[in-house]
């Protein structure tokens, strides 16, 4: 039953898009040219990652989702939008010949060991044309409105503040969500979304000092933050500490179960996808916390960047 409405539900995610490019191999010693390790690669493989793994996320659920983002023009650039469509996302690519796709390569050594990150950007922001060439992609977008939006900040430019703010205005005014993974420390620009979902230190970044991991400290930074910029809700994921949101004059707290820590990367993808996904269903905000918390709990055990599937979901949560 539930499995039927995910699939009734449509979702538009615009943001940073990226490849997370995996490279395994076997440590075979230090090199004898440097006092570096010497791997030799066995296995290689090329995931969705930012805004893209958001969208893979939430079709993995059974979602109808629409991907708006940048690439380069270049064969990563198509390799992206051919394996993000051959899942049944529909992509409207931003294309920039003068910047390449972003790449994050990792180095795994002996299946495990994270021994190096090569990024490969151009970090640029739209400019005014690109943005007026680009803008119906988003406007067509809503010909079919969704039920819910979120914009996947990674702070690589595509999420400009006009961008943010068109986008936000719109959603007003069809009455759509706006979930908000954000970036940096001008939050201006996400005014009037639904629900902004920062972790602790992006929290730290807006708020402008450090903030020690306990439910007080973190509450009170977290309201400054919702005065200041007009969300309805706030929810700061908090690692081992789990997940608060303060919104509508409550706080929520939701602990995190114990479990093995492989890898966080794109744990933050998954919690915003489940999240908004467990609200467009009709949950309570508590509930939905807590499905975004199991998902994220599932993913943090893989290596990679993983996303969440429906039956894992299911598998966690009994109760959906």
């Amino acid at each position: 039953m539930y499995k039927e409405r995910l699939e009734k539900l449509n979702a538009l995610v615009i943001g940073d898009v990226m490849v997370d490019d995996y490279c395994y191999g076997d440590v075979l010693g230090v090199s004898p040219e440097a006092p570096v390790l010497k791997v030799k690669k066995v296995d290689h493989r090329l995931d969705p990652g930012g805004a893209a793994n958001v969208a893979v996320n939430l079709r993995n659920l059974g979602l109808n989702v629409e991907l708006i983002g940048r690439v380069g023009e270049d064969h990563l650039g198509m390799m992206l939008e051919s394996i993000v469509s051959d899942l049944g996302i529909k992509c409207r690519f931003f294309t920039d010949p003068s910047l390449p796709t972003i790449r994050k390569m990792r180095i795994i050594g002996n299946h495990r060991q994270h021994l190096l990150r090569l990024d490969t950007e151009k970090v640029e922001t739209l400019t005014a044309l690109d943005l007026k060439n680009g803008m119906p992609k988003i406007i067509q977008a809503f010909d079919k409105p969704p039920d819910f939006i979120i914009i996947s900040d990674y702070g690589k430019g595509f999420c400009n503040s006009e961008l943010c703010k068109t986008v936000i205005r719109v959603a007003i005014d069809r009455d759509i969500p706006v979930y908000v993974d954000p970036k940096g420390s001008d939050w201006d620009k996400y005014v009037g979304a639904t629900v902004i979902c920062p972790n602790l230190k992006e929290l730290e970044e807006v708020v402008g000092q450090s903030i020690p991991n306990e439910d007080n400290l973190v509450v009170a930074a977290a309201h400054k933050v919702y005065k200041r910029y007009f969300m309805k809700y706030l929810l700061v994921t908090r690692s081992e500490k789990g997940m608060t949101e303060i919104g509508n004059g409550d706080q929520i707290h939701v602990p995190p179960s114990v479990k093995e820590v492989y890898d966080v990367c794109g744990a933050g993808d998954t919690v915003i996808a489940v999240f908004a996904s467990m609200l467009a269903l009709g949950y309570d905000h508590r509930i939905s916390i807590h499905y975004a918390m199991k998902a994220a709990e599932v993913v943090i055990t893989k290596l990679g960047t993983v996303a969440i599937t429906y039956e894992q979901l299911t598998d966690e949560v009994q109760s959906l």
